[in-house]
């Protein structure tokens, strides 16, 4: 989001603004958008952005050897022709148009409401076509250049990487002219905590329980935001023992939230559904199974598991934190109660991202932070069958309707009726526990000025309006 623009941006509260889009047209079929690019922007090595960038930057998103499946193709396969074109009956996306060297147009299959918003997301940002092919997708990725108000200076391998200020950016002028973000060089989660009261680090993100340790240390800035994010159990329910609904159920209702938010502390909300609030359709009345641990044994025993022959699940985690390892023993606890024996594995990032891409892990924790501020961030992204974001193999032809309807729904209160109706159906087939909605906490040294948060998280930070009150030749910040 440093290195790179798009044509829109959302603001700190999900507004849809300007980007390198100064203005926009939407048809009253809502299938057409007409973008007129501004003709000041540049990208880092001189070269003007025109429309054709963007032609070649959607289209790029396409190839599947070269661009790995994510999230951002389910959308923009909205866009007419891009069918024809993955499958190769068309060398081009036919709904992706320059009318002019500076005006894109882009036409739809079917209506979307949230399409602007998607057209924010990060890989929707523009790059030039002459780079990447010079350099190839894996090095331009470790070498990128952009066109936002900050560019790529070095980045040495687990140390660090650093960014350099754009003088000939388009928008707002970066008040820093350094960002360096570290990297954890001694695999401790300590480590940005004591790095922070260390005065090696400006902002750094804690839990709300560790508040009042550091403030002790000194009069810090304190930022908190909700999250649009969820965190959850999740299944696997292609893996043999997650298979049968009555297994995924027991667990789902064998588990104690109010225990283990007693752990997790301030800052982690049970979850009433899977749509934190800030999302269109959430609602405060919980959804979820009940804590119930008699019919939870009722269930193991139906689907044919009793003490003899108890339910062993395998349970994959990255924790490492002393906090993570306390909810990992409540939650094998609540389990106990019932019967049920957890096989918990510890592992490596990289592996465990591996295992749930690959869809081989059985069970997993994790944590879920929209994308866009659309009900289609938690439900199409996760349980459209299919979807390059399906993590539970999960797949359920009634509620691909109710979304494939609900996508299509241009009046708000029908759409919403149709996702509330999937979101039900789903927490009854119990791909997932829901556990926790998060509030994000990130304290900040008092010269630190300017820092816009928003529901996304620092990632989404426009870093260039930061600005710090110390001498103009120490204008840099550390992340």
């Amino acid at each position: 989001n440093q290195i790179f623009s798009g044509l829109v941006q959302l603001d700190a509260n999900l507004n849809v603004i300007p980007e390198l889009a100064k203005t926009w047209k939407i048809s009253k079929d809502k299938l057409v958008y007409e973008f007129h690019l501004r003709q000041d922007a540049y990208f880092h090595h001189g070269r003007q952005v025109t429309a054709r960038d963007f032609v070649y930057s959607f289209t790029r998103l396409f190839h599947e050897k070269e661009v790995p499946p994510g999230i951002i193709q389910d959308y923009l396969r909205k866009i007419q022709g891009v069918e024809d074109y993955r499958t190769g009956r068309s060398d081009h996306i036919q709904g992706l148009k320059t009318l002019d060297l500076f005006t894109l147009e882009i036409r739809l299959e079917r209506p979307y409401p949230s399409f602007l918003s998607v057209l924010s997301m990060d890989q929707a940002k523009v790059i030039p076509q002459e780079i990447v092919e010079r350099l190839g997708g894996a090095r331009f990725g470790r070498e990128p250049v952009g066109s936002g108000p900050f560019r790529m200076d070095e980045w040495v391998a687990d140390e660090h990487l650093r960014l350099l200020a754009d003088k000939n950016y388009f928008g707002h002028k970066a008040h820093l002219d350094t960002l360096l973000f570290l990297h954890d060089p001694k695999d401790n989660p300590e480590w940005e905590k004591e790095a922070f009261l260390a005065d090696e680090l400006d902002a750094v993100q804690i839990r709300e329980g560790q508040l009042a340790e550091i403030l002790k240390q000194g009069n810090y800035k304190v930022m908190r935001r909700p999250e649009l994010s969820l965190e959850f159990l999740a299944f696997n329910v292609q893996h043999p023992v997650f298979k049968d609904v009555r297994v995924r159920r027991a667990v789902s209702m064998a588990l104690d939230k109010t225990a283990l938010k007693k752990i997790s502390g301030p800052g982690f909300e049970i979850a009433t559904g899977l749509l934190p609030v800030g999302i269109p359709g959430y609602s405060p009345e919980s959804k979820t199974l009940p804590h119930d641990k008699i019919k939870a044994r009722k269930l193991l025993a139906a689907a044919g598991y009793n003490e003899s022959n108890p339910l062993i699940i395998p349970l994959m985690t990255v924790t490492r934190s002393a906090y993570g390892i306390a909810c990992d023993s409540v939650l094998v606890a609540c389990l106990a109660e019932v019967g049920i024996k957890v096989d918990l594995q510890r592992i490596t990032w990289g592996k465990f991202d591996e295992a749930i891409s690959n869809r081989t892990a059985g069970a997993f924790q994790l944590s879920w932070i929209a994308d866009l501020p659309d009900p289609d961030s938690f439900l199409y992204s996760l349980f459209v069958s299919r979807g390059s974001s399906n993590l539970f193999a999960y797949s359920n032809p009634k509620v691909d309707s109710l979304l494939e309807a609900g996508g299509r729904a241009l009046n708000q209160v029908d759409r919403l009726e149709k996702y509330r109706e999937a979101e039900q159906l789903i927490i009854e087939d119990a791909p997932l526990v829901p556990l926790f909605n998060v509030t994000t906490l990130y304290v900040l040294k008092n010269n630190v000025n300017g820092v816009e948060l928003s529901p996304f998280g620092i990632c989404s930070v426009p870093m260039e309006r930061i600005w710090l009150t110390h001498a103009p030749t120490d204008l840099h910040a550390d992340f």
